[in-house]
This record gives C-alpha cells, sequence and structure tokens, in this order.
C-alpha cells in the first residue's frame, strides 16, 4: 500500500457533521499502480492505503453505538471526503470521477451519477462525503484498507486530495 502524501489543504466544515478527530489527514490522491489502461485520453488509476483507529477514536465511536437496531447505528461516522488540490483557501467537498470504492475488500456505493462511463462524465459529482463506518474494522489496532479507483482525464491537470475523519452527527 502506498503511504499517503500529506497536505495543508483544508477541507470546509460540513453542515451535519462535527470534525471529531483525523484518521487520515488531507492526503494527495495519486496512484499507486504505474500501468494503468489509457482510453481515449482517459486512465484508470487507484490507490490504497491503510489505517487503524486509535483507543481514544474507538471511545468515541462506541459512546454513540445505538444497538437497539440491527445492523447497529453509530452517531460518529468515519468519513472519507475529497476536495480539489488547492492551498488558497478552504476547500468544499467534490468528488473525483470515481469507478470504485472499497474498505476491507467491501464495495462502498457510490451514487449512478458519479460513475464515469466511456470517457464522460454523467452528471456533477455531490457535495457530500462518503460513510464507511459499516465497511471498518472499529476495534483498535486494526487494519482497515481503503482502496479508491477513479478516471483522470489527461486533458485536464485536476488533482484531488482525500481524508478520512471521525465525525459526529450534529442532528
Amino acid at each position: 500500500a502506498l503511504v499517503p502524501t500529506p497536505t495543508d489543504v483544508r477541507f470546509r466544515s460540513l453542515t451535519f457533521y462535527r470534525d471529531v478527530d483525523a484518521i487520515v489527514r488531507p492526503s494527495v490522491l495519486q496512484n499507486w499502480n504505474r500501468s494503468y489502461v489509457r482510453y481515449n485520453q482517459t486512465g484508470r488509476l487507484s490507490m490504497r492505503c491503510e489505517f487503524v483507529l486509535t483507543e481514544n477514536q474507538e471511545k468515541e465511536m462506541l459512546a454513540g453505538k445505538n444497538t437497539m437496531l440491527t445492523p447497529p447505528t453509530y452517531k460518529t461516522k468515519i468519513l472519507l471526503r475529497f476536495c480539489p488540490f488547492e492551498l488558497s483557501c478552504e476547500q468544499s467537498d467534490k468528488v473525483p470521477y470515481l469507478e470504485s470504492v472499497h474498505v476491507n475488500d467491501l464495495a462502498i456505493p457510490i451514487p449512478y451519477n458519479l460513475a464515469f462511463k466511456a470517457g464522460k462524465k454523467l452528471m456533477s459529482s455531490p457535495s457530500y462525503p462518503f460513510d464507511l463506518t459499516s465497511r471498518c474494522d472499529l476495534r483498535v489496532g486494526r487494519v482497515n484498507r481503503l482502496t479508491v479507483a477513479w478516471s483522470q482525464d489527461f486533458r485536464s491537470s485536476n488533482q484531488f486530495v482525500f481524508q478520512v475523519s471521525l465525525a459526529r452527527q450534529t442532528r
């Protein structure tokens, strides 16, 4: 797995969440596989990284756990966020042309409008984070593997940043 390259990019605060802690600090979304396939000026890129929860992060998760529901729900979530690589000001969430997101080899649903098919962007990207909570191993010291695959338009120089954070729902 590639070690993420941290940046000084700052994400804007989310409306319905309060940041508790950073699990993976804002890092450049970069291709770990040098042998990507190129289609009509676009290429499929992928990135892998691993993260573990600390004891305090696990306690925060368990403090808001609702076991009355099956599966259990949590007031504190593990969120994956993306934004453009821009250092001049705080950045709003913006998602690259995602092909897949997996945590521990389990797929995270991507809304159809984010799909990048045959070199065409179908719709604009959303401005919300991806909830990884249900796919993560929430025990201290357990390794969670994040894999992101996306398509990049080589005619554009847009780079993206990702972050994995712990955030508590405010509503």
